[in-house]
């Protein structure tokens, strides 16, 4: 077995390890709320689970995004169309939403660490193909180089 074989094939395993300890995560979490909520309001019904169930994998792709749907189902008391699982959102629609750079940016608070020295705070931030600056206003090209050159001769 040649090394880039095994090492795509160790990624894969690791990845695919990755997102089922964060279902698990995810549905023990849904589970206690569903709980807590049932303790409240009484218990879901089981055709409202049935009905999370079958949304979940016909429009979702999956039963497991249905266990967030018991519980958004169960605090309003009704199911609605419509409804973002929150694990749905945070594997599926953040990494759609953040691209590419996405992973690259939850290291932003490794800076000092792996810089062994203190960065002071950001001057301006990328955002899905558009800088903003400190105050999360749009900002242009030329504006940015004005901004960043300015900060540097501080």
């Amino acid at each position: 077995m040649s090394p880039l074989y095994t090492n795509s094939l160790a990624k894969k395993v690791l990845l695919e390890m990755k997102s089922a300890r964060y279902d698990s995560l995810s549905r023990n979490n849904a589970s206690k709320a569903l709980f807590h909520i049932e303790n409240d309001k009484g218990k879901l019904s089981r055709a409202l689970k049935v009905t999370t169930k079958e949304y979940a994998i016909e429009v979702l792709g999956s039963k497991k995004y249905a266990p967030w749907l018991n519980v958004y189902t169960a605090l309003s008391g009704e199911f609605k169309e419509g409804w973002i699982p929150d694990n749905y959102y945070r594997k599926i629609v953040v990494p759609e939403i953040q691209g590419e750079y996405g992973q690259l940016s939850f290291l932003k608070t490794l800076n000092n660490t792996l810089f062994n020295v203190p960065i002071g705070p950001d001057i301006a931030y990328f955002i899905n193909g558009k800088w903003f600056s400190q105050t999360l206003a749009i900002i242009n090209r030329q504006d940015l180089k004005a901004m960043l050159f300015s900060a540097q001769a501080k």
